[in-house]
Order: C-alpha cells, then sequence, then structure tokens
C-alpha cells in the first residue's frame, strides 16, 4: 500500500491540531482528499473508513465537542494505518560488533550537546568562538562529540578545522584513531591531510604504516602531511631522504622539515649537504624549525668560510654572483637561528672589524646580523666590537646601547652616552651628534615605553570591554632602581616629552615646570601626549589639587571634544576628581559624543553618589 496519500492526510491533521477543530468545517484542503480515499476504498475496506471520517469532520454544524472527537477519532485510525506500513527491517549486511569499546563519559546535558551538535554541523559566523569555549571548559571529553570533532576537520572555516586538528580531536587521544583511520581516504584533500595530521599526533603504532603508505601514494597535500608526519618516527629516515629528491618542491620542503625533527645521522648529512645545492632555503628552514645543536657548529663553519671566501674575492659585485654568495650566507644565518659559537663569533667579529669594506660593498644586511648577534652575545668582546661599530656608523648605536644597558652600571652607561658638561658642550655642535642624540632617544623610548594593545573594562558601558593601544610606561621604580637619575635633566635639554614623564620623580622641580609648561602649550589629545603629561605629573609627585587642575583645563580644549573615548588613564583620573568639579564637568557634557560623552556623564552619576 502506498503511503504518499495518507502522510498527505496526517500533514492535514497536523495542521488541524494546531489551528483547531472548530477550522475543520468545509475545509477544503480535506474535501478535495475525499473523492480520492472514496476511490481507493472500494479496494480496500480501511481507506473508506477514513473517507467517511473526513465527510464527518468536514460537516457543517459541528459542535466543538463533536468536531474534537472527531479530529481524534480520525487522527487514531490514520496513525494505526500509518504505523502498520512502516518498515522495521536492518538494511546492509549483518556482522559481529567490532572488538574493544571506550571509557569515554558522556557527562553533557541535552542543552549543551545540541548547542555544539547544532554549530558543528552548520555553518556561519560566530561558530568558532562557540566551539573554542567549550573545548576550554572540557565538554569534548563527551563521546557523543567525538564524531562531531572528527567531522570538524572538513568545516568550511579553515580556523575552526585547524582548531580541531591541534587540539579537539587529538585530546581524545586513542579512543579517536579508530574512527580516525575508518574514514581516512588518501586521495582526498585538505579535510584528509588534517586527518592524518592528528592521526599522527595521537601517535599510535599501528597507523604507521597508514602514514607511510599515504606518503607514497596519496594526494599531493595528504603526501604532504604524511611526509611531515614521518618526522617522528627515525626509521623512516632513508624514505624521507628519498622524497628530497622529488621533483615537487612542496614534496621536498616537507621531506626537509621531517629530517630536521628526526635528527638522525643521515638526515642531518643530508640537510647539510643541501647548503651546496639548490634546496639551501628548504634545509635553512627546517633547521630553524627544528634546531640541531650537533649541525651548528659545523654551518658555522661553514658561514665563517663563506665570508672569508666573500671578503677574498672582493665581495662579488655582480649581480649573479652577488646574489648566490649572499643567499648562501643568508640560508646559513636562517639555519643557525639564535645559536652562539667560537666561529660564528670569529665569522661575525671579521665583519665588525670590516664593517666599512661591507658597507662600500651594500651588504650592509649582514653588518646588521652581526650587530644584533654581538648584542646577545655574553663575550666583553662583543660590547667592544658593537662601540667599534657605533663610532663608525651611528646607525648601529641601539645595538650597542642595549648591549650596554644590561651589562654596564647606571652610572658607567650615562657617562657613555649622557656625557660630561663637557661633553653635553662639543654635543652641541656638528650634525652627527644630533643624530646620535636622537638615536639614543629612540632607544630609550624602546626600552621605556611599550605600546601595548589592552582591553579594558568600561563601568561606564555596562562593564563592556573595549582595546585601547597605548605606550605603556615602565614602572617608576624600575626607573629608579636601574637608569641613573641625570637622565632626566639629559632628557629635558633635548625635549624627549614622553620620556620625561616616565623619568620624572618627586622634588625635581625642573621636571614638574616643564610638564606644566607642555600641559599649558600642548591639552590636546589627539597625539596622546596629554595623558603622558598628566602621568608625568603624577610621578613628578605634584598635589592632586594641581593635577586636577590640569586635567580639567586638557578636558576643556575645544579640540579634545571630538575624543570617541577618553584615555583610559584620564578616564582614571576623572573618578578620583573631587564635587567640587561637578559644576565644569555638567558643562561639558554638551560639548562631547560618543563615548567620550557617556564616560564624563558616568563620573558625574558617581559624583553624586
Amino acid at each position: 500500500m502506498s503511503t504518499t496519500l495518507l502522510n498527505e492526510l496526517r500533514l492535514e491533521l497536523d495542521r488541524l491540531y494546531i489551528a483547531g477543530s472548530d477550522l475543520a468545517a468545509d475545509d477544503f484542503r480535506l474535501k478535495r482528499l475525499v473523492p480520492r480515499f472514496q476511490a481507493l476504498g472500494e479496494r480496500a475496506p480501511v481507506f473508506k473508513r477514513l473517507a467517511e471520517g473526513m465527510e464527518g469532520l468536514t460537516q457543517s454544524g459541528n459542535s466543538p465537542e463533536l468536531g474534537a472527537s472527531r479530529l481524534q477519532e480520525l487522527g487514531l485510525l490514520l496513525t494505526s494505518v500509518l504505523a502498520t506500513q512502516g518498515s522495521t527491517g536492518i538494511r546492509g549486511e549483518i556482522g559481529p560488533l567490532p572488538d574493544g569499546g571506550t571509557d569515554l563519559p558522556t557527562p553533557l546535558t541535552y542543552r549543551q550537546l545540541s548547542e555544539l551538535r547544532r554549530v558543528l554541523t552548520s555553518s556561519g559566523g560566530g561558530r568558532y568562538e562557540i566551539v573554542t569555549s567549550a573545548f576550554e571548559k572540557g565538554y569534548f571529553s563527551d563521546l557523543r562529540l567525538l564524531p562531531l570533532a572528527i567531522r570538524a576537520l572538513g568545516d568550511p572555516y579553515a580556523e575552526l578545522a585547524d582548531y580541531a586538528m591541534r587540539y579537539i580531536v587529538p585530546s581524545y587521544g586513542e579512543q579517536a584513531a579508530p574512527l580516525l583511520a575508518a574514514g581516512f581516504d588518501p586521495a582526498g584533500g585538505r579535510p584528509q591531510a588534517r586527518c592524518l595530521v592528528t592521526l599522527a599526533a595521537i601517535g599510535r603504532e599501528a597507523d604507521k604504516t597508514l602514514i607511510a603508505a599515504a606518503a607514497e601514494s596519496g594526494s599531493d597535500e595528504v603526501r604532504i602531511a604524511a611526509i611531515e608526519s614521518l618526522g617522528q618516527y627515525p626509521e623512516y629516515a632513508p624514505a624521507l631522504i628519498g622524497y628530497c629528491g622529488d621533483g615537487k618542491k612542496a614534496i621536498r620542503q616537507a621531506a626537509y622539515a621531517a629530517l630536521a625533527e628526526s635528527s638522525t645521522p643521515e638526515g642531518l648529512e643530508k640537510l647539510y649537504t643541501a647548503f651546496s645545492g639548490k634546496d639551501r632555503e628548504l634545509a635553512s628552514e627546517a633547521l630553524r624549525r627544528h634546531p640541531s645543536g650537533s649541525l651548528n657548529p659545523k654551518l658555522a663553519t661553514l658561514l665563517r668560510a663563506e665570508l672569508q671566501q666573500a671578503e677574498e674575492s672582493g665581495w662579488p659585485a655582480g649581480d649573479k654572483q652577488r646574489a648566490a654568495s649572499l643567499g648562501r650566507i643568508e640560508a646559513l644565518r636562517t639555519a643557525l637561528g639564535d645559536a652562539h659559537l667560537t666561529d660564528l663569533d670569529a665569522a661575525y667579529d671579521l665583519v665588525a672589524a670590516r664593517s666599512k669594506d661591507y658597507i662600500a660593498a651594500g651588504w650592509t644586511d649582514l653588518i646588521e646580523n652581526a650587530a644584533a648577534y654581538m648584542e646577545n652575545s655574553e663575550r666583553p668582546e662583543a660590547l667592544e666590537r658593537l662601540f667599534e661599530l657605533e663610532e663608525r656608523e651611528v646607525g648601529y648605536l641601539p645595538y650597542a646601547f642595549r648591549a650596554a644597558s644590561a651589562r654596564l652600571t647606571p652610572r658607567d652607561l650615562f657617562a657613555r652616552y649622557g656625557g660630561t658638561l663637557l661633553d653635553k658642550l662639543k654635543s652641541a655642535l656638528g650634525a652627527k651628534n644630533e643624530r646620535r642624540n636622537k638615536a639614543i632617544i629612540r632607544t630609550l623610548e624602546g626600552l621605556i615605553l611599550g605600546s601595548q594593545l589592552r582591553v579594558y573594562d568600561t563601568s561606564w558601558n555596562e562593564g563592556k570591554g573595549y582595546p585601547f593601544r597605548r605606550a605603556e610606561m615602565l614602572a617608576a621604580s624600575r626607573i629608579a632602581a636601574e637608569w641613573d637619575e641625570r637622565w632626566l635633566d639629559w632628557l629635558i635639554d633635548r625635549d624627549a616629552l614622553q620620556l620625561v614623564c616616565a623619568f620624572a620623580r618627586p622634588g625635581h622641580t625642573r621636571a614638574e615646570s616643564y610638564i606644566k609648561g607642555k600641559l599649558k602649550e600642548r591639552p590636546d589629545l589627539r597625539d596622546g601626549h596629554a595623558a603622558d603629561l598628566l602621568k608625568g605629573l603624577e610621578r613628578a609627585g605634584c598635589p592632586d589639587s594641581l593635577r586636577h587642575e590640569m586635567l580639567l583645563h586638557v578636558l576643556e580644549d575645544k579640540r579634545n571634544s571630538a575624543q570617541y573615548t577618553l584615555d583610559p588613564y584620564l578616564f582614571e583620573q576623572m573618578l578620583g576628581l573631587p564635587p567640587v568639579y561637578a559644576d565644569r564637568l555638567q558643562k561639558l557634557i554638551g560639548a562631547y559624543r560618543y563615548d567620550s560623552a557617556r564616560q564624563i556623564e558616568y563620573v558625574l552619576k558617581e559624583m553624586n553618589a
């Protein structure tokens, strides 16, 4: 018996169950079905009974009680008929249950489970945050989410798929491995590559052969993932060396990365020989990701030899020769990373000693590398080399200054860079000294002021946080302990506004006068210095009354009324204003707009409270 007509009647009855049986009278949709059921009723009596039930339900004049009774009777009859027409057989072949089991728990409530199921089986924005939050809460220990987590490896949102690959599925451990292996297709694309990476991360011994087979005959994406994954299995080093000769660059890159990870003797030898061929960049990048302490000395010796050869040949000036020489040197530098070795010391000492020749040849990047290397070196000679570089070219002063600040006493550092009164008189002459002073100030700003993006609480906006980037000064206590106090006067002499504010200290009347003068001249908030100057007044130990007046001087400047949001430090200081300033703040309400207006309103509300 066909159930198409029966299901059509069921939909109509469901509609009436919702709308009410009193609307069934003269219902044209039901009346339209009656002739078809009557026709079938000639062969099957049950259809005749259903047709009679529809006729009775659609009659005009049915009382509400009679209409409801007839709807219920017709619904029960239809449900009984549909139940007899259903199929309860099992499709497919019957086989034994798989061996093993799982001890994963099922702690989530239906509400928690259904929300994650919806997110992991749909698309659209906001899903990534929900999934990562659920993982951090431990929800993905639930057995019922494991298939969905594996499905997420193919999610159209790549960041979510990668998150599932790196964190979610591996967190299930070996419990996930059978499902991953059963659904793995080596001919697939990126989702299958993620599946294989996840299998390798779980590290089940039984999956090694699967990974090795995928490295040999999978799709390109799967092969790359498989070859990189073989790095954790030293016994596959010979196969990886073979892949280093593949015609595809991406395959060779994966093979070199795996060899660097495995760090077997034969693998390291292959990496070393690559520096004399076309794949030096691939080998250097692999060693940057997986440094080799045993290979570094040989690479350092090779770098020293390359530099000596370049010097002996007069630093090749031809485009091809120059590019080849610099390419070999750059590849070795990349591979060595942060290593510090005797041969590297000698190589970079050579570069520093002959810096004029290297500059003349246009190899300035190499001098920058040498300076950075020596800045992080513990050798006393390294600091002397940096001082020599600085004397030749002021552009290398930051390296020397930073190294000296870490090695010299605060007094000795100032003696070298701040100088005596005679030095100050000399420094007033000449463009070189002006460049030197500017370089010192820029370097100090990097050490004392650090720009960072922070999310501040916003009590004035229902507690919703907002990001704000600003320069955060080094704590006054650290400046007092780590820097010579004479820097403050040196900075005032050179009008280094932000640094003067950072170095300001109680009792220094010159700094206080400087900051007050700057605030009167520059109350504009657009460059961010007004907040720095107010912080400088605080560090200078100025009375609260003076700081409050200067704060209002800034807020009352008409140019600042266009600020969308007031600096978090300004807002904190506004909250400390006494009620006597309420009238002046009230006058600003009409001038400011957006968040800044809400901030002022909030401060007034707190004052009144």
